[in-house]
């Protein structure tokens, strides 16, 4: 889901700890610690960091899987399910819409 700097953001730990935070202060975070880089917080944070992201990578992965079965069945593009549900999603589902009339008009005009 995409954020903006205001929203509320929840960032849980493998220890199931849970962090309350928005965009804003973590956006503050980041700025100060491009100043001060803490090799050892990255080191500590290595192994976790690498789960999550290897569990972010098997999410896409099994997403990518269903929506090839999903299409399939239903007889729509794989790549048009996703781009739709992941709209959905990340709530920008009526930016997608306008993107999809002004690719039509294209397609109608231009060919």
């Amino acid at each position: 889901m995409a954020h903006s700097a205001q929203d509320s953001i929840t960032i849980t730990g493998s220890d199931g700890t849970e962090v309350k935070t928005t965009g804003a202060q973590l956006h503050s975070l980041a700025a100060g610690l491009k100043l001060s880089i803490k090799i050892s917080e990255i080191k500590a944070a290595c192994l976790e960091l690498e789960a999550a992201c290897n569990r972010k990578i098997d999410a896409a992965e099994n997403f990518a899987d269903l929506c090839k079965l999903v299409a399939l069945k239903s007889g729509i593009d794989a790549s048009v399910l996703s781009t739709y549900i992941t709209a959905v999603c990340n709530e920008t589902l009526a930016k997608k819409e306008k993107q999809a009339e002004q690719l039509q008009i294209l397609f109608e005009e231009m060919n």
